[in-house]
């Protein structure tokens, strides 16, 4: 009797294999052949309402330009229509640190790295046309590569991170589903038979991925929300769009690495770097669940520290830990935290707390730990060059702490950082046989260069970076001339942040 149970169960498992076998095999087969590649599909979340070029061809002067229309968002550069054949074409796609803001793309870092190029390696014809966007997140990065894909790269240079939460991606769709389901469907989507499978649907229906009710449809150009009047009133402690966020952008790097494979092209990754030292949160909240007592208890923490820290400056520290224990979401604690550490020579803990005390900021304009993980382990995992700018200007900095030492706000580098980071990038090349070195003395060179270069730039240049300098930081306080936030966000806003009177 007992075999029959048994014979019960064999049946039941050749039921499953019988099942499962075609597609495991459908899925090695589709693999072998090189469809459904996840990397290669449509963003299941983000879609655009619209995709226009980038460039434009001119074709009496023979040259592609940044379009006119797209101006708004980015810096004039050009470039060969005809590619010579002594001529190496890179292209640097980002956000405004890739472009050189507060100032423009003369005195960027992609600037500076050709500069250095054509030092080290005159034989060549460099182009480093600058592809940085201002407010622009990795999702809107890939068109602008896939476009840029079409003429005839050698290398490819992506450096993002900073602009991610700047838009309102909503996924109300994505966020209603359990954690363990969103884990379990991110691992379906990115089956080859699915990918196939869904392309194939939407063929036959005739749509596109921002038809789907799932997918955010974003406008054509950047909608930030800090574009607003007031627009901090829009931001609010939210780990379910955190998440989504975090995962979406790991699926647009994998993405991107995986096309410049496919063309054949290098990609070269780079960390963004960000202000810790210098720069305060721009909004905090308290953590999560705290009662008065304990809210209580963090003010006298904290009003003891600050009372501390003009006769003992270790107790002060000390106190303000007990402060950030008791409210370890609180960005701005963190953040002072760090400041008295600091002060006190306590370097590797300041660290900590600064760090802490950006990746808790509630509106996160900096690039957050948990997407420097995201590209450290897409490089890592893909075998594909990777620079940590933000460590390479730290290693220089005396407290090991980045701060305004090489940048001027909250992330863009300044004039000297710029210069060290198209210089870090030239020496990249050459390690990696991408420029070859027929002057030795090219660094030399090169800083000779430098000042020449700035000795072209008139003081209008240095007045509008000023200007612009000054309206960023305004900007980053919720100060924007714009609408009021209200007008446009209105679900993002809780009943306190009502719209000004007019009467």
């Amino acid at each position: 009797m007992a075999a029959v149970p048994r014979r019960r169960w064999l049946f039941r498992l050749l039921a499953i294999l019988v099942a499962v076998v075609p597609f495991v095999l459908l899925e090695c087969t589709l693999g072998l052949i090189g469809l459904g590649d996840p990397q290669t599909q449509a963003d299941p979340l983000v879609g655009f309402s619209s995709v226009v070029p980038l460039f434009q061809l001119d074709e009496e002067a023979g040259k592609y330009h940044i379009a006119s229309y797209r101006t708004n968002f980015f810096a004039y550069d050009e470039f060969a229509a005809v590619k010579s054949p002594h001529t190496k074409r890179v292209f640097c796609l980002g956000g405004s640190t890739v472009q050189g803001r507060p100032y423009s793309i003369q005195t960027s870092f992609p600037t500076w790295m050709e500069l250095a190029l054509k030092e080290a390696n005159p034989e060549v014809n460099w182009e480093v046309v600058n592809c940085g966007g201002i407010s622009y997140a990795s999702y809107r990065l890939v068109p602008i590569l896939e476009e840029v894909l079409e003429y005839e790269p050698d290398y490819i240079i992506l450096c993002t991170g900073h602009n991610e939460f700047l838009e309102d991606r909503s996924y109300a769709a994505t966020k209603q589903i359990p954690e363990p389901s969103r884990a379990a469907l991110d691992s379906l989507v990115r089956l080859r038979t699915v990918v196939v499978a869904t392309e194939l649907c939407r063929w036959c229906a005739g749509t596109e991925p921002t038809d789907e009710p799932n997918v955010t449809t974003m406008p054509v150009e950047v909608n930030a929300m800090l574009d607003y009047h007031e627009g901090l009133a829009a931001y609010h402690r939210d780990e379910v769009w955190r998440d989504v966020v975090i995962r979406n952008f790991d699926e647009n790097l994998q993405k991107m690495v995986g096309m410049c494979r496919e063309a054949g092209v290098p990609v070269l990754l780079l960390q963004p770097t960000s202000n810790l030292r210098g720069q305060p949160p721009f909004k905090s909240e308290h953590t999560p669940g705290l009662s008065d007592a304990q809210l209580q208890r963090w003010q006298e923490l904290k009003d003891r520290a600050n009372e501390l820290a003009k006769t003992d400056l270790s107790a002060a520290a000390n106190a303000y830990q007990q402060a950030v224990a008791l409210n370890p979401e609180h960005a701005m604690t963190s953040y002072e935290c760090g400041r008295i550490l600091e002060i006190a020579g306590r370097y590797d803990e300041a660290h900590t707390d600064f760090i802490r005390a950006r990746d808790e900021d509630i509106c996160p304009l900096r690039m957050i730990s948990e997407l420097e993980m995201t590209m450290q382990y897409v490089a890592r995992d893909g075998n594909v060059p990777f620079i940590n700018l933000h460590e390479f200007l730290e290693n220089q900095t005396p407290s090991h702490i980045l701060g305004d030492e090489w940048l001027v706000d909250h992330v863009h580098p300044s004039f000297d950082g710029n210069q060290q980071i198209g210089l870090r990038l030239a020496e990249e090349f050459i390690s990696r046989r991408w420029a070859s070195m027929s002057n030795i003395n090219w660094r030399e060179h090169s800083e000779v260069r430098f000042k020449e270069h700035f000795a072209t730039l008139d003081k209008s240049y240095f007045h509008r970076g000023q200007r612009m300098l000054q309206a960023l930081r305004g900007w980053t306080r919720g100060e924007a001339d714009g609408p009021h936030v209200s007008t446009k966000f209105p679900h993002l806003l809780d009943d306190s942040n009502e719209p000004p009177s007019t009467d």
